[in-house]
């Protein structure tokens, strides 16, 4: 098998060399599953970017990677977000075609080298339901790797995935039809703000990753989901703390401050992870007001 994985990490340290050992030490702690998936989606991405394409996915990995700090410098300052509605941001990133390929994909590169994604991801492989049937909705698939994986592991029967950016939407239909990770079944791929599509009764399963800091009125969207939701459905969804992003509007600054927007929605946490800063515990983290990722199962109350 052609290690597109050094290679992709040739690429970005020719460009960016303070991620080398970071690089080098992340890929050494990769399992065999992670290496498998990571080089099935290279290939993926050499066939659908053509020539050239570890150069623009390293770019768009340094994208992340540049962004972010300049993201975290400013909130350490100010202890804010940068952005706080999504007028700033809508032409800057979700309908901006060119920034939003290079957004999604190297978000997609940041999920097996970046510790924090990694755990999220594995902790969505724990907690996802293998043998329920029924109707699976993702609100904001982005690249669309959630949902393809969901689609090969699990059984449910349709797919439904509603997304505002039309590239978001079109990188997840290339995803789903090339069957990366197994034979892509039933679905459907909306382009739509959540808020105002249109739903027809309730599903089984509701996801809803890296979506909720992204929006100005969180409540609005937990409320939907829990009225979109049956009794027994599983409902995920991640978000984080302290997190600066070019695109993230609402600052949640505790994890009590998260649980309370689900209770109001309606809805109780089942499970949750916490996820720290790197060699941080989470009291380490929150006093340094450092990125804590979170993820949560719900059921409707």
């Amino acid at each position: 098998m052609e290690n597109l994985i050094e290679k992709l990490v040739d690429e970005i340290v020719a460009k960016n060399k303070m991620q080398a050992s970071f690089l080098r030490n992340a890929t050494a702690e990769l399992n065999i599953n992670d290496l498998q998936d990571l080089n099935r989606y290279l290939e993926f991405c050499m066939k659908r970017l053509g020539k050239g394409y570890l150069e623009f996915l390293a770019d768009s990995y340094n994208l992340i990677v540049n962004e972010t700090l300049k993201e975290q410098l400013y909130f350490q300052r100010n202890q804010k977000y940068r952005y706080s509605t999504f007028d700033e941001v809508s032409d800057i990133v979700y309908f901006n075609d060119e920034y939003m390929k290079k957004y999604m994909y190297g978000l997609a590169i940041t999920s097996y080298f970046w510790k924090q994604h990694k755990k999220i991801n594995n902790f969505f492989d724990d907690v996802l339901p293998l043998d329920k049937e029924g109707i699976f909705l993702e609100i904001g698939p982005g690249h669309g790797n959630l949902m393809a994986k969901a689609m090969s592991r699990s059984s449910y029967n349709s797919f439904l995935g509603v997304d505002i950016s039309p590239t978001s939407i079109e990188l997840t239909e290339q995803l789903l039809k090339a069957n990366v990770w197994g034979e892509s079944r039933d679905y459907e791929l909306m382009i739509a703000d959540f808020l105002d599509g249109e739903f027809e009764g309730t599903y089984d399963a509701i996801i809803m990753g890296e979506v909720l800091e992204h929006v100005e009125q969180p409540s609005l969207f937990l409320e939907k989901i829990a009225s979109l939701s049956k009794k027994d459905s599983f409902i995920f969804i991640t978000t984080c703390i302290n997190t600066p992003a070019i695109d993230h509007l609402a600052l949640f600054r505790s994890v009590e401050e998260i649980k309370t927007l689900f209770s109001n929605a309606g809805l109780e946490v089942k499970n949750s992870i916490l996820v720290p800063y790197d060699k941080m515990n989470v009291d380490e983290t929150m006093d340094k007001r450092l990125p804590l990722l979170v993820a949560f199962v719900l059921k409707v109350i």
